[in-house]
Order: structure tokens, then sequence, then C-alpha cells
């Protein structure tokens, strides 16, 4: 879904349902994540690159992620931080 013009990401859970193990929504104007998710599953790679993302949802922290990119979206600092800080629990590569 790379470059879709995509503004949010609300059915996510529907999606990830499926077995995916790479998601890429690089390059849309996203600016949320849904704030919760009921299915739960494991992703090799998360691209999420080039979007409008302020803040990351608490459950997607607790996802299996190997990848996660993050590049160009609108965290301040502190976010960025805490995002790092978050996934370093789970050894996921994190480029932000």
């Amino acid at each position: 879904m790379n470059g879709n013009r995509l503004t949010s990401l609300d059915s996510l859970g529907s999606i990830a349902n499926y077995g995916t193990a790479s998601m890429i929504f690089s390059n849309n104007n996203i600016t949320s994540l849904p704030t919760t998710l009921t299915s739960s599953f494991t992703l090799e790679n998360l691209e999420l690159a080039n979007n409008q993302l302020v803040e990351l949802p608490m459950w997607i922290y607790n996802v299996q992620i190997k990848t996660i990119n993050l590049i160009q979206n609108k965290f301040d600092e502190k976010e960025k931080d805490w995002i790092v800080g978050m996934f370093r629990l789970s050894n996921a590569a994190v480029y932000i």
C-alpha cells in the first residue's frame, strides 16, 4: 500500500489477520494508527516511513516486529526516544 494517499489504517486489524509477514504503508498521509487492536500478530517488517505520524499506539509495542521503519514522520525528539526505548525491549531494528 505504498504511495496510495492513505490517511488512516483503521482496518489494520483485519489486514493483519491474514498472516502478513510485511506491511508497507510508506509514502502516504497517515496521521494515526488505530488506538486499539484486538488481534495479535507477528511481522517481519512494518514500513511507515514518510507519513504524518506524531505518536504510536501502545499496542504496537506488543507486536513481534523484527524491523520497523518510521523515517520522515512528525515525531518530536521525546517521542523518538520513547519509541526506540520501547522497541529495544524486543530487539527490533528501529529506523526513525
